[in-house]
């Protein structure tokens, strides 16, 4: 069952009927993670926690399709172009370089180089989010899925939204 409500001056309203149609009685704890809450049941048999399980297998089946339809299905990233360089390794900048240059530290920075001179320039980046900001288990269990991880490094880039109701 989901029922979409509005966040008011008082928070969220939780329907009864809701409450009583997945089974949370007295009390429930509220989960929240990243674009995401959850409530549970303060208590739970094996079955309970089985079927949770499910209900939340069904919900990432959900997002999983999201990001495939917008990050296509990756069949040979050697030439689909998007991931190239996907692979490259940090370059650490030095917190110093940084306050000199008036950066605050950890912001993101692009690299180019121009082979002809053997100069390299580092600079602001244009994007505040990349694919670096996907923690490495995730991104490979995107990558094992055939998520083109370029095209979800564009999306993430772009601050895309990808999903809405």
């Amino acid at each position: 069952m989901k029922i979409n409500t509005k966040i008011g001056k008082k928070g969220i309203i939780i329907p009864q009927e809701l409450l009583q149609a997945v089974g949370v009685e007295e009390q429930a704890t509220m989960i929240g993670m990243e674009s995401v809450i959850v409530l549970q049941n303060t208590k739970m048999t094996a079955l309970d926690i089985i079927n949770a399980i499910e209900g939340l297998e069904s919900v990432l089946e959900t997002m999983y399709e999201v990001l495939l339809e917008r990050c296509s299905k990756c069949d040979d990233c050697a030439s689909c172009g998007y991931c190239e360089g996907m692979g490259r390794e940090d370059i650490p900048v030095p917190d110093w370089a940084m306050e000199e240059a008036g950066l605050k530290i950890g912001t993101k920075m692009d690299i180019f180089v121009e082979e002809d001179r053997g100069i390299i320039t580092l600079q602001e980046a244009d994007t505040r989010y990349d694919i670096t900001d996907v923690p490495d288990d995730i991104r490979a269990f995107l990558s094992a899925a055939d998520i083109c991880i370029g095209e979800l490094n564009e999306s993430i880039e772009l601050e895309e939204i990808i999903y809405e109701q």
